[in-house]
């Protein structure tokens, strides 16, 4: 179902060219009710609002919001709306079976290295080590602790974000027909460097964003001498 919002996503930034005074302005925007698959509709919203979107500081083509169950309420000119319909016209179009929304679960950890005489990963979780280790092999002896650890539940599709005194996660994932997680996260730490990136990974798959080095001067909580950003993604079953 991700794959397929992606792909409209695309057609429909193909198709809703032109500035928003080519299209008209706010007092010619037509409001319509689209019926869309129930379970959907934060997604359906999420998709055309960011396929309206234009820049920083420019009004949005239109706006998208949830409606009833199983609806989508649009405010756009009459020339975008022709567009809509037909995202969501191919939208119902799927079977149902493929369109039951899942929840996802992304679990994080900010993972410190600090300069030693070896390896030491014996602080780390079972579950990460691990990666940590492959990672490890790469770079200059550390011991390495966790600094911190978070874990996000949310709807198929739909966005979540955790913020702490010295984090700040953002998620977009879900999962796609054959399994897989498809996800775009945003993460950051106080003092240090944010990491956005968009990637597929296994249910349970374990991987190592990034490393950011630390300066003396802002860098994140502890004295670490480097951090390390790890995901762990796994589909959760509807209660």
């Amino acid at each position: 179902m991700f794959s397929f919002l992606t792909l409209l996503l695309g057609a429909c930034s193909a198709s809703l060219e032109g500035s928003a005074s080519e299209l008209g302005g706010p007092s010619e925007f037509v409001l319509t009710t689209y019926d869309v698959p129930r379970g959907y509709e934060s997604r359906v919203e999420d998709v055309l609002n960011r396929v309206f979107w234009l820049a920083d500081e420019v009004p949005p083509l239109g706006r998208a919001r949830q409606g009833a169950p199983g609806s989508v309420i649009v405010a756009a000119p009459a020339s975008v709306q022709g567009d809509v319909k037909g995202v969501i016209e191919r939208l119902n179009r799927l079977d149902p079976a493929v369109a039951e929304p899942r929840n996802v679960k992304l679990s994080y950890w900010m993972i410190g290295g600090t300069r030693a005489d070896a390896v030491d990963t014996s602080a780390l979780p079972a579950v990460i080590a691990p990666a940590m280790a492959e990672v490890a092999g790469q770079e200059v002896p550390m011991r390495y602790e966790v600094l911190f650890r978070e874990s996000l539940l949310s709807l198929d599709g739909t966005r979540a974000q955790a913020n702490g005194p010295e984090f700040q996660i953002e998620q977009l994932a879900s999962v796609s027909p054959a399994g897989s997680i498809v996800a775009e996260l945003g993460l950051s730490v106080q003092g240090g460097v944010e990491t956005r990136t968009q990637l597929t990974l296994g249910a349970g798959q374990v991987l190592v964003l990034g490393q950011t080095a630390v300066g003396g001067n802002g860098g994140p909580p502890g004295s670490s001498d480097a951090i390390f950003y790890v995901v762990r993604p796994e589909p959760v079953a509807a209660q």
